[in-house]
């Protein structure tokens, strides 16, 4: 028998046995569907905490810093001798001081970052209110929301045009190992011109010249970024064979995935249960139908019909009922992880919030679940198709 004739018996079912088919494909669908949104949620979970943590850039940047060593120095001249290394593309070092600050009657203490503009960007971090810092520009500041808040400011949108005053705490070290605190005050007014979205830091951001009457030479960060992702681990390497240790955003990408593969895993296995008892049900149908069918099989036999052919037949229409179901399956999962997108982002436009989807489903996991399916009707159908190519057609023809 040729292909499309095997094809063309095999959608008989939807005629012959309807509501035992379609109430078969149900019952696999609900399974796959249950696969394709449990792991669309773990999937979609992951990708919005990747998004939050890391962009482009941040993927590409190392932090280099002299950990807890008191003989290596990061200062101009270690970060010159970066740009010397192959695969470096750019840096923006990071000078912080302690300092207290006050706008109006309120006052406390918040950790200045001194930075170049580009910090920002290969940090991966955002200012949500106002504008990045400007180089040329040494009197503004970008404050976090949290320090907003500590200063009595309503909201962050109030902070922007406010004027900070910030002294400076530095620790000087004098002869005999004793160190004493040094407050510097002077010219020390700041412009606040840009928020971070941040509720735990109480973080203040000004360019890096702004810092220089400090004369403090030691960095205590430089962000390093390379030039691609194969440049960034021999970068890396040379940086830490100068005695530098180096962190980056990918190590803990690295272990997110790992995290979020043992999550997708378990609630794909709850899935994997529900299709599980889907199965049974699949291969019920199809030994039932087998047995409903014997009569058929031997005049189908007794016809010319070959033994492949049947065994041919009973697999095709055991895949497709599988993958009817897993199309099936994919639509309700899509539909349900869409609907509680739709209603998330309802309630958090709602509360103030901005939209997030925490279902995903990329493509290629689309087609994956749509294989599995066929799969699982294809193994599902072995027994019942084998047992059909076997059957003894005067057998057959005497069976009532």
């Amino acid at each position: 028998m040729k292909l499309i004739d095997i094809l063309r018996l095999a959608m008989r079912i939807f005629k012959t046995n309807r509501l035992r088919t379609l109430l078969t494909i149900m019952g696999v669908s609900i399974g796959i569907g249950a696969i394709f949104f449990l792991v669309s949620l773990g999937y979609g979970i992951q990708q919005l905490t990747i998004n939050r943590i890391a962009s482009s850039d941040a993927l590409l940047t190392l932090d280099v810093s002299t950990g807890k060593s008191d003989i290596i120095k990061l200062d101009k001249k270690a970060t010159e001798s970066f740009k010397t290394i192959a695969g470096y593309s750019e840096m923006s070092p990071l000078l912080g001081v302690a300092a207290q600050a006050g706008s109006g009657e309120s006052n406390l203490d918040t950790f200045v970052n001194g930075i170049l503009p580009g910090y920002f960007r290969l940090s991966g971090m955002k200012v949500k209110y106002g504008k990045p810092l400007d180089v040329t520009d040494t009197a503004m500041a970008v404050i976090t929301s949290h320090m907003a808040t500590g200063l009595g400011i309503a909201s962050p949108e109030q902070a922007l045009g406010k004027k900070i005053n910030l002294n400076f705490i530095v620790t000087e070290e004098k002869e005999g190992g004793d160190t004493v605190e040094k407050t510097i005050a002077g010219d020390t007014e700041f412009e606040i011109k840009g928020v971070i979205e941040d509720s735990e830091n109480v973080q203040t951001y000004i360019p890096l010249s702004a810092l220089d009457k400090l004369a403090i030479d030691q960095y205590q960060l430089v962000k390093v970024k390379a030039k691609d992702r194969l440049s960034i681990n021999q970068l890396r390497d040379k940086i830490q064979d100068k005695g530098y240790v180096v962190a980056s955003v990918s190590d803990t990408l690295d272990q997110l995935d790992k995290v979020f593969k043992v999550i997708q895993a378990i609630l794909g296995g709850f899935g994997i249960v529900a299709l599980l008892v889907a199965s049974i049900g699949m291969f019920n149908t199809m030994t039932i139908a087998l047995l409903e069918r014997t009569r058929e099989i031997g005049v189908m036999k007794a016809l010319g019909v070959k033994n492949s052919d049947v065994w041919r037949l009973f697999l095709t229409e055991s895949m497709v009922i599988g993958t009817g179901g897993g199309i099936l399956g994919i639509l309700f999962g899509w539909g349900g992880g869409e609907a509680v997108n739709a209603l998330l982002n309802v309630l958090a436009g709602q509360l103030g919030g901005e939209r997030v989807d925490i279902f995903s489903s990329p493509s290629w996991f689309i087609i994956l679940v749509l294989g599995f399916s066929t799969i699982v009707g294809f193994s599902t159908g072995i027994y019942p198709a084998r047992r059909a190519a076997r059957i003894n057609p005067l057998v057959a023809l005497r069976y009532e």
